[in-house]
């Protein structure tokens, strides 16, 4: 019994599923995963199913598990359906590299790897992705060194990588993926080919080996492929590793599903089965393109053959009453559970809006529709009708609609309109200043600088005291104003932020915009404001450095505007002011590093000494304001 299911929600160790038709809920056990048992692999596949939120092709069992969940599993067959074309044993070897490949992602190919431990029989290496690799100790390796391997297979039941350190084998190794579709379209490979190939790994099924099968380019350089040796006459005991066997091609991807999910070659040693080895042709239904992940699973609409029946059907009598009463409770959950959809027409934002009539977001998104559609009446009434329904109490929600209405309005309205709906915002709002705010944002975000300066105007004339407005007006002015009259107009604002601030708040200001012009590459404005603000407080050291990251992030970068010899007198003239021990301590040590990265040694060396010589400074101030013992 199949069907497509839709994941309800993830646990550590099972899926529930929604089966389809309102068949009720399943339960897909990591234990029941094609038969991986506390395998890393897994993990994996629940990881994969976690995050595709596909719908997963199932099988469901008559049976229930102890929370009354049917119990489903999936199978990892149907999603190659060319699979099927081949003989039985190379299907069993196709179906065992499917589960692999979601192991170790680079199977068949080099990676780097570090040496964990270094064991008698072998060594136990790290790979990328967190595994864990096994390979053959050789005499001259030493933990923690770094090696290139290449991955040749998984040991699924004990859950590690094998790989080798066979220098050949690691040489003629493809580098990536498209390297190994390059190798996988030569002639020289393709099914019904007689290849000799070298045994590199004895799997721990006695029928498989892994081996290299070579590949001769155009140029004459010899590389090789990874693949499975698949011993079909065991009369002969089975040949160990480094032994050459001759062996017929079986299988090899053609296709880019078959070389993401089956990236190897399968070889016989059933030479005489050689001309019946490729398969005919069969239609087949591609994977959908839009399924993201290594796994590449049906959806509903390739599921025309979909049949389903349930353990109630089949059976006599009626569904049990507790069953059914958690069939509905799943059901409540799932609508619980499931994502808030995007409203799309006026039926559904009054739908949300009767649930959660307060919700500013929701009618800030009913205004965006109408405005969408260029329906400037319709957005005014719904704002209007925001205003009139949430609650008084709610300040910060009738915020955000005084916020959209008057972007409406400055975008959309008149001067006159826009006026209005500013005096009906700052008589019902307690906190004005927020309101001046948020149309000064909208000003801003919709580079109106001339109303964005008369609002940060009218904002210092109101709030005085208030630093943020100060630092609003001067990015304002630094926006608007022209290059003639920025000096004279900055001067002016100066000197009023002068008489409303403290000294240490207008440090800040001035700090923030000095930033603000480095950012805007108009490095000669920072500077000079940067050199102002130190001329009345030069013993501000968070200033000094504040400055001193500026100059350097323009020698990062790389920036025409940056000076090494300017950096270095600012780094001298900040460590020579009187500034407190912990502070002069750290300006010393990024100069430097400076000098160490900028400068020569001899320069490097001139701020060792400066250092030593403001430490007996310090120490003889020190001694001399000891007093001594009687």
């Amino acid at each position: 019994m199949q069907c497509f299911a839709e994941i309800h929600h993830v646990l550590p160790d099972r899926i529930l599923l929604r089966l389809p038709q309102s068949k009720g809920f399943a339960v897909l056990a990591k234990g029941d995963l094609v038969g991986t048992t506390g395998s890393v692999l897994a993990d994996k596949l629940m990881t994969h199913l976690a995050r595709s939120g596909a719908p997963i092709r199932v099988s469901t069992a008559l049976k229930r598990d102890g929370e009354g969940y049917l119990i489903a599993s999936i199978h990892v067959e149907p999603l190659w359906p060319p699979i099927i074309t081949f003989r039985p044993p190379v299907q069993r070897v196709l179906r065992d590299v499917y589960t692999k490949t979601f192991l170790a992602s680079r199977l068949g190919l080099r990676c780097e790897a570090k040496i964990r431990k270094v064991a008698p029989n072998g060594l136990i290496v790290s790979l990328p992705q967190g595994l864990t690799g096994i390979a053959t100790a050789r005499a001259d390796e030493e933990e923690g060194a770094s090696v290139t391997v290449r991955v040749l297979d998984v040991d699924r039941s004990n859950g590690f990588v094998c790989v080798t350190l066979d220098p050949v084998a690691v040489q003629h190794c493809p580098e990536d993926a498209a390297d190994r579709r390059e190798l996988l379209a030569s002639e020289q490979v393709q099914p019904g080919r007689i290849v000799s190939c070298r045994i590199l790994l004895r799997c721990n099924d006695s029928e498989l080996s892994v081996v290299e099968v070579p590949v001769t380019l155009s140029d004459g350089t010899q590389r090789s492929l990874t693949a499975y040796l698949l011993h079909e006459q065991p009369s002969p005991p089975a040949p160990g590793p480094n032994t050459m066997v001759n062996g017929v091609v079986a299988f090899a991807p053609s296709d880019a599903t078959s070389m993401e999910c089956l990236p190897v070659l399968v070889v016989t040693t059933n030479l005489a089965c050689a001309a019946a080895l490729v398969p005919p042709a069969v239609r087949t239904t591609p994977p959908p393109t839009r399924i993201r992940g290594r796994i590449p699973w049906h959806t509903a609409q390739q599921g025309a053959e979909e049949v389903w029946c349930s353990d109630e059907e089949q059976g006599d009598g009626a569904e049990p009453r507790a069953i059914r009463r958690r069939r509905i409770e799943e059901e409540l959950d799932r609508l619980e559970r499931q994502p808030e959809r995007e409203p799309s027409s006026p039926d559904d934002f009054q739908k949300l809006l009767l649930a959660t009539p307060n919700r500013s977001a929701i009618w800030v998104k009913y205004i965006a529709y109408h405005l969408r559609l260029q329906q400037f009446e319709e957005a005014r009434q719904v704002a209007e009708k925001a205003l009139s329904t949430i609650g008084v109490r709610e300040e910060q929600e009738l915020l955000n609609i005084w916020a959209s209405y008057m972007n409406l309005e400055s975008t959309h309205g008149t001067p006159e309109s826009l006026a209005v709906v500013v005096r009906r915002a700052l008589e019902r709002s307690e906190n004005q200043l927020l309101v001046y705010e948020k149309l000064a944002d909208g000003f801003e975000s919709s580079h109106k600088n001339q109303q964005y300066l008369q609002v940060c105007q009218t904002m210092a004339s109101k709030y005085r005291n208030t630093p943020r407005v100060w630092e609003r007006l001067g990015k304002a002015i630094l926006l608007v104003v022209t290059t003639d009259g920025h000096e004279q107009q900055l001067k002016k604002y100066l000197k009023q932020m002068s008489d409303a601030l403290k000294k240490d708040e207008q440090a800040v200001v001035v700090e923030h915009l000095a930033i603000y012009e480095y950012r805007r590459n108009r490095v000669s404005h920072g500077r000079a404001l940067f050199e102002g603000v130190l001329g009345k407080v030069p013993k501000k050291s968070d200033i000094w450095s504040a400055y001193l990251d500026q100059e350097i992030s323009l020698l990062s970068r790389r920036d025409n505007e940056g000076s090494v010899d300017y950096t270095r007198a600012v780094f001298d003239r900040a460590t020579s002011m009187p500034l407190p021990a912990k502070a002069m301590q750290g300006l010393l040590t990024r100069f430097l590093q400076f000098e160490e990265a900028h400068g020569t040694p001899q320069q490097a060396e001139h701020v060792k000494a400066k250092a030593r010589t403001y430490v007996e400074e310090r120490l003889r101030a020190n001694a001399k304001n000891t007093v001594p013992e009687a």
